[in-house]
């Protein structure tokens, strides 16, 4: 006995030493990227800003320390910064992984015209804009004076939308589908009813897919000096190879990476050497430090609400930046409003919808930033719907990009009630109820006459508030 309790002793010891090496592990980590960020970034004359696309931009900051990836803002700050520093000379970029909504894309897009507007050089790169498709970074690609791709590469491009409609598949599993939706135009809940699309949903999402369409060809048209009708046959046409992608003028040059990096090189300040390449991330840092204004200086508050809307706090504790808290934003929204130096709020929504008390929570926010004379201007991301355009309207201003897709003033409600998916796999539940309305939210119990009342009197309010304060 007393060996296996020394054998038990030492495993624990070593237990605590492996926990204890791995926070100070964790510690040494934190503390290297501490003074990595605080490191001089040194940003000689010449300075090409080089900028990767292999994560899109986030919508909010990464809440682990030590991310690289730079937040949208932060990347349009930095590219209005190079604009006018007179060490930067130019931009490249690496667009051969680019993932972005179509507003997001708008965005990027303006503010690389505008760094060209500078007068100073934009060179892009893509091994592909092919294999899978990238209609957002052509977008962004024509922004840019000098586009080069491999001479393997190709071009995919396009809008189209395929929408899942799993009624039948779910009543096949046993599993019934008992929701309610006001009205017509709210289609997300038709892929759980329905086994094809509706009249309404058609409507919309053509109305869609084609303003989308014309946005992107007026856009490419115009940054690459082409007619519109010119670039929309191109469409028609893809994919296509890198030959004919240079005919169309949609590229200027075929070459490798290397070959795009190599644009620079000739006299600075005398001498002749390359230019130096500066990542945007570290280039941000530098920017950051040199535009960091007095403390006395008036504040606008920046305040990011992306993500599906949720009550409370983010589900399992953690600061998850794909939610919107209802907690996170409306704390962010009350300090903002309780600090005498922020004059104004600058809220920027990314959201699908979500939970309506908790779009109504931060609504109400906004309405006493209001009422304490505190401007609210809304700016919206790639998606604004439901909850996030509720989130939105009570705004002094809302501005958003020409692509994105905002409204969808509606609501749907119910349940999946999986009873009879469950009795085929030999898993059977009983129980009782202490009053009828105890199972209205089960899973395992259907709606009975009382509780699809119920339900329908809870959708007609949340749409006529929704409709009535719209």
């Amino acid at each position: 006995m007393g060996f296996l309790q020394s054998l038990v002793w030492l495993a624990k010891l070593l237990g605590a030493l492996s926990l204890l090496l791995l926070v100070l592990t964790g510690l040494l980590a934190g503390v290297a990227w501490w003074i990595g960020s605080r490191r001089r970034v040194r940003i000689p004359r010449g300075t090409v800003v080089e900028w990767s696309l292999a994560s899109a931009p986030r919508e909010a900051s990464s809440p682990w320390p030590g991310g690289r990836s730079l937040n949208l803002r932060d990347t349009l700050q930095a590219l209005e910064a190079a604009a006018h520093d007179p060490r930067v000379e130019a931009l490249w970029a690496d667009l051969s992984t680019v993932h972005l909504g179509m507003a997001q894309a708008q965005e990027l897009h303006a503010a690389v015209l505008k760094f060209r507007a500078s007068g100073k050089a934009t060179v892009a790169f893509a091994d592909t804009f092919g294999e899978g498709g990238s209609t957002a970074a052509l977008l962004l690609a024509s922004a840019f004076a000098r586009v080069g791709m491999q001479p393997s590469g190709s071009v995919a491009a396009g809008f189209a939308t395929q929408q899942p409609f799993v009624a039948g598949f779910l009543k096949r599993l046993g599993i019934e589908v008992q929701m309610g939706r006001r009205h017509e135009y709210k289609g997300a809940a038709e892929t759980l009813l329905q086994e094809r699309m509706g009249d309404a949903n058609r409507e919309a999402t053509t109305a869609l897919v084609k303003d989308w369409t014309r946005q992107w060809c007026e856009a490419v048209a115009q940054a690459r000096g082409l007619a519109p009708a010119d670039v929309m046959a191109g469409l028609d046409a893809v994919p296509l190879s890198a030959q004919a992608a240079l005919d169309r003028k949609w590229i200027d040059v075929l070459e490798y990476r290397d070959g795009s990096r190599e644009c620079w090189e000739g006299e600075v300040d005398g001498k002749r050497r390359k230019n130096k390449f500066v990542s945007i991330e570290r280039y941000s840092r530098r920017a950051a430090r040199r535009s960091r204004a007095g403390r006395r200086a008036t504040q606008l508050a920046w305040i990011s609400a992306s993500g599906q809307v949720v009550r409370g706090t983010e589900r399992g504790g953690t600061r998850r930046r794909d939610r919107m808290s209802a907690h996170r934003v409306g704390a962010a929204l009350r300090a903002a409003i309780d600090n005498r130096r922020v004059k104004g709020i600058l809220l920027r929504v990314d959201s699908p919808g979500g939970s309506y008390v908790a779009s109504d929570t931060i609504a109400r926010e906004v309405i006493r930033a209001r009422a304490k004379k505190k401007p609210v201007v809304v700016c919206m991301g790639n998606l604004a719907a439901s909850g996030g355009y509720f989130v939105s309207m009570f705004a002094d201003r809302i501005v958003a990009q020409p692509g994105t897709l905002t409204g969808s003033i509606g609501v749907f409600g119910g349940k999946l009630v999986a009873k009879e998916a469950l009795a085929r796999v030999g898993l059977n539940f009983d129980g009782v109820a202490g009053s009828r309305g105890a199972t209205h939210s089960s899973a395992l119990v259907p709606y009975d006459e009382h509780g699809r009342a119920a339900l329908e009197r809870e959708l007609d309010f949340i749409y006529d508030d929704f409709v009535t304060r719209a």
